[in-house]
């Protein structure tokens, strides 16, 4: 008999970046029902309010956008507070060209460096 793989992520700390998007509520809303503490990194318009009335008492958001460096310096800070983190997924992306040109200060060296 084959023996199911199984995750508990109760009460496991748990960062979506892109966490806004589609894919990232259907991970957000995945993760709180494994009751995860969900960690949100996004940059949240006017516009997304929903997201913001459905999720902001269930998961703690840190609205940035990723595509400036003085901003992921400032998040890096702020993370460093966090005791623990089980489990991170990448789901942000940049789809504007002109913000892709901006992004040459971005490499492994730089973030490495920020930790």
């Amino acid at each position: 008999m084959k023996k199911k793989f199984e995750f508990n992520f109760e009460n496991k700390t748990v960062i979506i970046t892109g966490g806004s998007s589609p894919i990232g509520r259907e991970l957000v809303d995945s993760f709180l029902d494994l009751k995860a503490n969900v960690i949100v990194i996004d940059k949240i318009s006017k516009d997304n309010k929903n997201f913001i009335n459905k999720y902001s008492n269930k998961v703690k958001l840190f609205n940035t956008d990723l595509s400036i460096k003085k901003n992921v310096v400032n998040l890096i800070t702020k993370l460093k507070k966090i005791k623990r983190l089980d489990c991170l997924i990448n789901n942000a992306a940049f789809v504007k060209k002109k913000k892709l040109q901006k992004l040459h200060w971005l490499s492994e060296r730089t973030i490495y460096r920020c930790f």
